[in-house]
């Protein structure tokens, strides 16, 4: 079964949630519109062990890493490293943009240890490789991959019998391909990922702080605290991997959780702004306007 996502749900255990995830099969299938997101986009996010294969299938969209950002275009797609900070942007404020994710650990994708230690652990630990993206208009190995993740995709969407098997099969195929396009860049000599800049994973902490401590009042000592280390370090990691401060982030995920409340739920406008750590509901209301170019009123439907 492909899942929709209207929004990026968080985790207590401190990274993005991945619905429809078993611990038996490490595998699930995502489906979204940006036209549903906050401002047309993700949230900064990342998975933990776990891979994301972006399949684009109408509009354009912007991917970005640390390493910068790209455009994909419908039939184009994207691995994206595991535990690599990573947004998804509608291209330009482009309406309609739709996508499929598909999310997977090591394991889902070989079953023998020698074929993990030669071939996906080189390309999961490779400082050089945050994202790979593949072009419909590619090579052979590109466009071979996005028809193997597709017919994967296809298989979640449908669950014939043996679906498991198939799609298990599906991404060793693909793999075999993705790591003829990638090896060039997973050679010793590469720096591995766990010698990842510090700020990295300072900035993961911060992140996961916010989310959890949102209703706060929190202040940028409290968040860069929580990372072992002071404001101004915290703000300079902040501004180095996301490009963005600290409070402009906060501010961003509280905006998110008050959207999904005011789809979601009954409460009223004041007891979300006091849920989602906004001062007044009138501040609530300037800000959430500011961002989602619509009052809070006219975005539940009122």
């Amino acid at each position: 079964m492909i899942q929709h996502i209207a929004e990026l749900q968080w985790a207590d255990s401190r990274r993005q949630a991945i619905p429809g995830f078993a611990e038996d099969f490490p595998y699930a299938a995502l489906e979204g519109c940006m036209d549903e997101y906050a401002r047309r986009q993700t949230p900064w996010h990342w998975h933990e062990g776990v891979f994301e294969f972006v399949l684009v299938h109408a509009g354009e969209m912007d991917c970005c890493t640390h390493d910068g950002a790209f455009t994909l275009r419908a039939g184009d797609g994207c691995l994206i490293n595991a535990g690599v900070l990573h947004v998804y942007r509608a291209h330009e404020g482009m309406e309609g943009v739709r996508y499929s994710a598909q999310r997977f650990e090591i394991a889902a994708v070989a079953g023998t240890q020698r074929v993990v230690r030669q071939f996906v652990e080189p390309f999961a630990a490779c400082m050089e490789i945050e994202a790979l993206p593949l072009r419909a208009d590619g090579n052979e190995q590109e466009r071979e991959t996005l028809q193997i993740m597709q017919t994967a995709l296809q298989y979640a969407a449908d669950e014939p019998a043996g679906w498991e098997m198939e799609i298990s099969s599906a991404l060793a195929r693909a793999w075999r391909r993705i790591w003829a396009l990638a090896s060039p860049q997973t050679r010793p000599r590469k720096r591995r990922r766990n010698s990842m800049r510090p700020e990295n994973a300072r900035v993961k902490r911060m992140i996961a702080y916010m989310h959890e401590h949102f209703a706060e009042d929190l202040k940028l000592s409290a968040i860069a605290g929580d990372a072992g280390v002071c404001a101004t370090e915290g703000l300079r990691c902040f501004r180095q991997e996301v490009d963005v401060t600290p409070i402009i982030f906060l501010t961003d995920v509280r905006l998110r959780h008050a959207a999904l409340m005011l789809r979601d739920s009954e409460l009223s406008a004041t007891q979300i702004a006091a849920a989602c750590g906004f001062s007044s509901v009138s501040y609530f209301g300037k800000v959430f306007h500011r961002y989602m170019d619509v009052p809070p009123s006219v975005y539940r439907g009122e």
